[in-house]
């Protein structure tokens, strides 16, 4: 997990907590059961195993893994988790917030759109008209985004094997640099 995705989960989960208005007074957690959604409701029932299984009253801790216990089936340390856990992990935490929130209701659902939205991530970091003349070479088309999940992941390990892809690896010894001219 990068230190931006940390940063993310930490603000998404305050965000939780405020918008439930979760919070303690002298160590005991309040929770206005009124204010959950659906998804909030779930996440308090995993909360209670977790909290009994402890023999202990519910903390904002047990809250926190009651959402990881909602995505994943199981719990998992946030350090843990792969990037379609963290999907998943964020798309319930936002429906905790938000019942209504169709995105993350479609993200939960279909895992693909987390993976599509990282991979166009990663290739637009490359110069836009370098992308779109290797996916013309290599798919006939010009228009990338347009490229369907398994395409694009081809796309980004082709950029991988470019000097794009090659600028922050060290080169190794007695290598010559590559000609800054010329594209792979």
């Amino acid at each position: 997990m990068t230190d931006r995705q940390k940063s993310y989960y930490w603000r998404l989960w305050r965000a939780c907590q405020a918008a439930n208005r979760w919070y303690t007074i002298k160590g005991r957690l309040q929770i206005d059961r009124g204010r959950l959604t659906a998804q909030g409701g779930q996440v308090l029932g995993h909360a209670e195993a977790l909290a009994q299984q402890a023999h202990r009253a519910i903390t904002l801790d047990d809250l926190r893994h009651g959402c990881h216990i909602a995505a994943l089936g199981h719990d998992k340390s946030m350090l843990d988790l792969t990037n379609a856990d963290f999907d998943r992990v964020l798309s319930v935490m936002r429906l905790v917030q938000d019942g209504e929130d169709l995105d993350a209701a479609k993200r939960l659902v279909n895992p693909k759109i987390g993976t599509r939205a990282r991979l166009i991530h990663s290739i637009a970091s490359v110069p836009d008209e370098f992308v779109r003349h290797i996916a013309a070479d290599r798919f006939g088309t010009r228009l990338w985004e347009d490229l369907d999940t398994p395409q694009l992941h081809q796309l980004r390990m082709t950029l991988g094997h470019t000097r794009y892809g090659r600028a922050s690896q060290p080169l190794p010894a007695g290598a010559m640099a590559p000609d800054p001219e010329c594209p792979f």
